[in-house]
Order: C-alpha cells, then sequence, then structure tokens
C-alpha cells in the first residue's frame, strides 16, 4: 500500500502548487501551459537566433550563402574575435534583453535551467562533453554587490546538460574593471586587458583542454576575448563561446 500512495501523494501535491502557483510566462505574468516557457505574445517577440548563423558569435547572417562551409557575420570578417566558435541563443532586444536584464540584476536565478536550455540548443553544433566549461568571471567586489555571478550559474546548467566539466573559479579578475557600457569597441578592449588570468591551480584543467566560455550577454566580445587570450596562453587546445545574448550589431 505505501509504494501506491507515494506517487499518489505527489501527484495531489503538485496539482495543488499548479492550483495555487499556475505556470506563467518566463518574461511576464501570462499563465503559460509549460512552467518557465515563453507566452505567444512574448515568444513572438523573442528574437532566436536559428537559421544561418556567424560561425564566431552567433548572430543571424540572414543573406548567407548555405552552401558555404563557415559562415562570418561582416564585423568578425573585419575584426576576428580570436575564439575558434561561438554561438548565442538570442538577440539582445525585446524580450531578449527583459529576461537576460532581470536575470542578472533581479534575483531571477530560477530562470537559469531554460535559459540554459537555450544556450546549448543554439549551440549543439559546437559543444561537446569532452569539453570543460568556464564563465567568465566577476572581480570579488563587484560580486560581493550582486551576490552571484550569473555566468557561473548559467555555466553550471550548460555543463550538467552536455554532460561536461566545469570549473567555475577557473578564471580570476586581476582588478576590477570599469563598467563598459557606453565605451568603443577599442575602449573596451583596453579596458580588460591583462585583467583576466588563468588561477595558477586551474592552469593543469585549461591545457590540452577543449574550453567552452559562458557568459550571460556578448557585446563587442573584449572580455570573451581577454579570456580566450589566456586560455590559449594556458596551453588550451581549442576555445570556443556560448552566451545567452548577442548584442546584434556592435561595432
Amino acid at each position: 500500500m505505501q509504494t501506491e500512495r507515494k506517487p499518489l501523494l505527489g501527484r495531489i501535491r503538485s496539482t495543488l502548487i499548479e492550483t495555487i502557483f499556475p505556470a506563467r510566462c518566463l518574461a511576464c505574468p501570462t499563465e503559460t501551459v509549460t512552467p518557465m516557457g515563453l507566452c505567444g505574445a512574448c515568444w513572438g517577440r523573442t528574437h532566436f537566433f536559428t537559421g544561418p548563423v556567424c560561425d564566431y558569435c552567433g548572430v543571424a547572417v540572414p543573406t548567407a550563402d548555405r552552401t558555404t562551409t563557415r559562415l562570418i557575420c561582416d564585423s568578425c570578417d573585419r575584426t576576428p574575435p580570436g575564439w575558434d566558435r561561438g554561438r548565442a541563443a538570442v538577440a539582445y532586444d525585446g524580450v531578449g534583453s527583459q529576461i537576460t536584464m532581470a536575470f542578472k540584476h533581479s534575483d531571477r536565478l530560477d530562470m537559469a535551467a531554460p535559459i540554459a536550455r537555450w544556450m546549448v540548443a543554439a549551440g549543439a553544433d559546437i559543444v561537446s562533453a569532452d569539453m570543460i566549461v568556464i564563465p567568465v568571471p566577476l572581480h570579488w567586489s563587484r560580486l560581493l554587490r550582486r551576490r552571484y555571478n550569473q555566468s557561473a550559474i548559467l555555466a553550471k546548467h550548460v555543463a550538467g546538460l552536455i554532460g561536461a566539466d566545469v570549473e567555475v573559479e577557473a578564471l580570476k579578475r586581476r582588478y576590477a574593471t570599469p563598467f563598459l557600457k557606453g565605451m568603443t569597441r577599442q575602449e573596451r578592449h583596453e579596458a580588460v586587458r591583462d585583467a583576466i588570468i588563468v588561477a595558477p591551480e586551474f592552469v593543469r584543467s585549461v591545457t590540452d583542454r577543449q574550453v567552452l566560455l559562458v557568459d550571460d550577454v556578448m557585446t563587442t566580445g573584449a572580455t570573451l576575448a581577454a579570456c580566450t587570450q589566456v586560455c590559449r596562453g594556458a596551453g588550451a587546445q581549442s576555445v570556443s563561446v556560448l552566451t545567452l545574448a548577442r548584442v546584434a550589431r556592435a561595432e
């Protein structure tokens, strides 16, 4: 009798929870059929990167020749980012930017699991279980104010989904960099120059490994480029990047 009652009690508990707290859209209060999904209106305002995308940054390349083996957007063609391959799940506009900012600044850690699934889906052709997943680091002073590193949380979820190793402390910021918003591409690269290192105790973890760098937003790619440089310096076999959002036209 006990083995039969447990599943029944579990179903009753789930029904009560769903009745009291109905599933709602990830981005708005609208009720949804699937927990942590998007309602129809928000889905329509979310720009997922599908179809032909830049192999460096994941931005859509709508006029691309589909017979080309590797697509590169104009921005990455002018200034190659330094890493091997990259993908992003959504454009940083509309609902994409709303979700990113809520996760990053509004303690919406409940978003991590579903948006990590978006990221893995976007990067399905570049991720593998052989990789070591490493988040872009926060300086301790900024981590103290924010209380969590959103990139580290995403990295853990991504690693779990692809069955890969994850090292959230592998990269360190030697000093606090200024906020990059409003800076030009060149200013951003200068601001993060020499700011990031591979923590000495993790150098062996990076050497001869395929590294997957995880971050929330890619704008000019300056921070990811700095992370790539130090991973290569530590002997990484390859470096790829995966982000939740991409600013589609960054200059």
